[in-house]
């Protein structure tokens, strides 16, 4: 099974500034928000899937469109950010091959409950768009811990498979990687436009199973949106997962891969 997925985020990473001023020996990135500080993140991706099953192919796509909101409420000895996250809203369009279309917008009052898909991600995505959790960013971007995530969908993802496949296990483990593609890890070296470094990722997702790959990342140089200034970086990833997968006594194993994500 193979899936090709693009990301593209609209917003700006606000709180990433360059900690020190252009010297020959490069410069070091760091994120640098204050108690207080609003994030609003505006995000877009598309994926594109196929699956062959017993020899037939199978084509989904999904367009998935999310605002979502991050404050600091703190800022902790070690100077990393206790982050509130907030999902403001969140639209969904998608075609899964013989299961038929699938479309969801959280501030629209219609809902699909009645097909297979819609009744099992509808209430997930409903509780997604208005979830808040606390995770904790370091300066470097890594999403140290995430805590709430799992108590927030617990009762969807025990109650339906499906939900808890969508919903990548339904663990804080699996909203950290989430948050992992929102804020680019930085180099703690000093970096010229050019740059390369790299940050290895696996993570166990109850009821499906295992996920491992590789971030690649390459520091293009400074930018400026606005009146901000900002770095710009290029992200390719490189993921692939271990199924392992007992749904209503069916053992389904195998193995998922991306072969583009940027």
């Amino acid at each position: 099974m193979n899936t090709r997925r693009w990301g593209v985020v609209l917003g700006v990473v606000a709180g990433l500034l360059h900690a020190a001023a252009y010297a020959e020996d490069g410069t070091t990135l760091k994120y640098k928000l204050a108690k207080g500080d609003k994030l609003i993140y505006r995000t877009k991706s598309e994926m594109k899937q196929t699956q062959t099953i017993m020899g037939m192919a199978l084509e989904n796509d999904m367009t998935n469109e999310g605002v979502s909101s991050y404050t600091v409420e703190a800022v902790d000895e070690k100077g990393n950010f206790q982050l509130s996250v907030k999902g403001e809203r969140l639209k969904v369009k998608a075609k899964f091959g013989a299961l038929g279309e699938f479309a969801f917008d959280s501030q629209s009052s219609e809902r699909d409950k009645s097909s297979v898909i819609g009744a099992a991600v509808t209430p997930l995505f409903e509780r997604l768009s208005g979830a808040v959790y606390q995770a904790t960013l370091s300066p470097e971007g890594e999403v140290v811990e995430v805590k709430g995530y799992a108590d927030l969908l617990r009762d969807l993802v025990e109650s339906n498979p499906i939900t808890a496949q969508f919903a990548g296990g339904g663990s804080n483990d699996a909203a950290k990687e989430g948050l992992r593609e929102m804020f680019p890890r930085v180099s703690k070296d000093a970096v010229k436009p050019g740059d390369t470094w790299e940050v290895p990722h696996e993570i166990a997702m109850p009821k499906l199973g295992k996920m491992k790959g590789k971030s690649s990342f390459r520091y293009v140089g400074p930018d400026k949106v606005g009146d901000r200034q900002t770095a710009k970086i290029e992200v390719t990833t490189d993921t692939s997962m271990e199924l392992d997968i007992d749904m209503d006594g069916t053992k389904v194993t195998g193995k998922i891969s991306t072969n583009s994500a940027t």
